[in-house]
């Protein structure tokens, strides 16, 4: 059987990566899921746990049941309950980067990136659990973010501590990409109006801020002018212009707004000309504006939205459907090959040649990517 057809990609999530998850990811005795597993697949128990490796692991496990490829929802209530009852805030509101097997947090900031994974969780909660208060939830902690991380040129500070005070850091593109992520996951749960409405901000921030109209790339670092930062706005992230290339599509569909579609395109070309190995193939790590490689290594994540990119331009139909589906082959290819190991493992830190194993941990945050990936192929696969 093919590594690409659609009954191979089936079988691995169901038959290998998802029992690994449940099985050995899990903690069974303090709750929530393990930071990472070691390179034989075992625990990893670093003694801390992040709130984006416990929201991803609620998503990967809802897909799963939403897929008709998990056998019962238990291990996303595993993970909910963790969310709920030791990664949440009880007195501030909020959710910790991360916190002690206890609850007691570890890490008591509170950074916009890891509000937006609590928002794509509680919308997956809603949408497959059928928990119906998670959308209460979603809604406190959106007008919190509003009231006490707004920033008062757009969008929302990176970073602020458990009594919602702001820290310094950069205005950062990456939290509000996956804020745009979880409206949209919220909007399709319940298409309450101001999940549309936040949407539409954050897309107001990429058309004016983020996307560079004379190079055709998106800048990841801002100063609190949300202008380029000095230092760090230079670099690029071709994995973020492949995710960006699906979001856009997705976004045109859900709002019947086709006007987003053009800077998709550019997105796409600037990252297929100058991010990904024309060589060993894969997408690299990091570029500059100026297609110069920065980063040649290739982390599993930007593999997986360089599929999603091509399962975009297949969906619908932006430019020739046999390169297009040529390209999708050639990307989920690289993903069995190097990245994914057919006993539901996988290798997440991999060099140029895409044989040297730069770290050999397996972090718990990386199967969100990876089954987010593979569901978006197997609707377009033949």
């Amino acid at each position: 059987m093919s590594r690409v057809a659609p009954e191979h990609l089936r079988r691995w999530i169901a038959d290998c990566h998802l029992p690994l998850l449940r099985g050995r990811l899990a903690d069974r005795k303090h709750g929530g899921f393990f930071e990472r597993l070691k390179p034989d697949g075992w625990p990893d128990d670093v003694g801390t746990k992040r709130t984006v490796v416990e929201t991803r692991q609620l998503y990967s496990h809802a897909m799963g049941m939403e897929s008709d490829l998990a056998p019962n929802d238990g291990p996303a209530r595993h993970a909910l309950q963790f969310i709920i009852t030791r990664s949440r805030d009880q007195e501030n509101g909020g959710f910790y980067f991360s916190v002690q097997d206890d609850g007691t947090p570890a890490d008591s900031d509170k950074p916009a990136y890891t509000q937006a994974f609590a928002l794509f969780a509680l919308a997956y909660a809603h949408r497959v659990l059928h928990v119906d208060w998670a959308l209460d939830v979603a809604d406190d902690l959106i007008g919190l973010m509003d009231e006490k991380m707004a920033h008062p040129a757009g969008g929302y500070h990176s970073l602020v501590t458990r009594d919602w005070q702001v820290k310094p850091d950069f205005l950062r593109q990456n939290p509000h990409m996956h804020l745009l992520e979880a409206y949209m996951a919220l909007h399709e749960a319940d298409p309450r109006p101001h999940y549309r409405a936040h949407a539409e901000m954050v897309m107001g921030l990429f058309k004016t801020k983020f996307f560079q109209e004379d190079t055709h790339t998106l800048v990841e670092y801002f100063d609190q002018d949300w202008k380029p930062d000095a230092e760090q706005g230079h670099r690029i992230e071709p994995g973020h212009h492949f995710e960006w290339v699906w979001l856009l599509h997705r976004y045109a569909k859900l709002f019947d707004d086709k006007s987003v579609l053009p800077y998709a395109e550019k997105l796409f070309d600037f990252g297929i000309q100058h991010g990904v190995d024309k060589t060993f193939g894969g997408a690299y790590d990091e570029v500059n504006q100026q297609g110069e490689i920065l980063l040649s290594t290739k982390r599993a994540w930007v593999q997986t939205e360089y599929t999603k990119a091509w399962v975009a331009r297949i969906e619908d139909g932006v430019g020739d459907e046999d390169a297009n589906r040529a390209g999708l082959a050639k990307s989920l290819e690289t993903m069995f090959t190097y990245y994914l190991m057919p006993d539901g493992r996988w290798r997440e830190h991999l060099a140029k040649d895409l044989l040297t194993i730069t770290n050999d941990r397996m972090p718990g945050s990386t199967s969100y990517h990876v089954l987010l990936a593979l569901a978006e192929a197997l609707r377009v696969l033949k």
